[in-house]
């Protein structure tokens, strides 16, 4: 993007409405870590407590949404640079029938063994409802720290990165790449929310009982929180991948207006 669009970009309306919630969402989360984060007597639940319940569904995993959405992102703007260089050497067909599917399946491999050997830790040594695993396996991580990192995290970010670079060989747009990351970035939102809900009534018969659960430092989870939280965060980034279009066509309606 060239400056002068960039300059026309911040006259647009959807980077007004963009800039309008990031302000309401950075004002919330300082309201947040002041007000609720130091006092962890202050557990959601009660009608009473409503707007503060409203506040703690939206920032109460900051420390891992922060991350997981700063490091995918990096990860999603570093491989679209990558490709771009990768495109003018490489015809299109070698990229996306040979180098995407084996740069795929060659990183899935260390997740297939980073969880194989969590698992199998488990397996062999004994579950009995716990998850103390002291001993470090593989790449300084504990079975637990294995699996959690892996699964959670790294798997689906392999799958971002293997759609989202065919989507780039394919139309060599920065736009439909971004709009793709979006889209699959709100299913992962939901993947999260709705995942410990369905394990816990498949074996206890209880969707909610991983409300109990010590999480992430919060010792009160609020199980319909937790689906809340990842539910909202789902429905803006559907949202972002339709503004990123309303952007676009903002911006072009703009550099017609000054031609004329």
């Amino acid at each position: 993007m060239e400056l002068t669009d960039f300059k026309l970009l911040t006259k647009t309306k959807t980077f007004k409405i963009i800039s309008v919630m990031a302000i309401l969402y950075w004002s919330g989360f300082i309201l947040f870590m002041l007000w609720i984060y130091p006092d962890t007597s202050k557990t959601p639940g009660g009608v009473e407590n409503v707007f503060r319940d409203i506040v703690w569904i939206f920032y109460w995993r900051w420390n891992l949404d922060l991350l997981i959405i700063g490091g995918f992102a990096l990860v999603v703007g570093l491989e679209s640079l990558i490709l771009r260089k990768l495109m003018a050497r490489f015809s299109k067909d070698g990229l996306f029938i040979y180098l995407s599917p084996a740069f795929t399946m060659g990183m899935s491999f260390i997740y297939m063994v980073a969880i194989d050997i969590g698992v199998t830790y488990f397996a062999d040594t004994g579950f009995a409802g716990t998850w103390v695993s002291p001993e470090t396996l593989w790449l300084g991580m504990t079975a637990q720290q294995l699996y959690h990192t892996f699964f959670f995290w790294y798997i689906p970010i392999i799958i971002m990165a293997g759609i989202t670079n065919q989507v780039m060989i394919h139309t060599n747009s920065y736009l439909k790449m971004y709009k793709t990351w979006f889209v699959l970035m709100g299913v992962y939102s939901l993947n999260l929310g709705f995942l410990d809900p369905i394990v816990c009534q498949v074996l206890w018969n209880d969707w909610r009982i991983f409300g109990q659960w010590a999480m992430g430092g919060a010792d009160a989870i609020w199980a319909e929180g937790w689906m809340g939280h990842y539910i909202i965060f789902a429905c803006f980034w559907f949202f972002g991948s339709y503004l990123l279009n309303a952007m676009r066509s903002d911006l072009i309606d703009l550099k017609e207006r000054e031609i004329k």
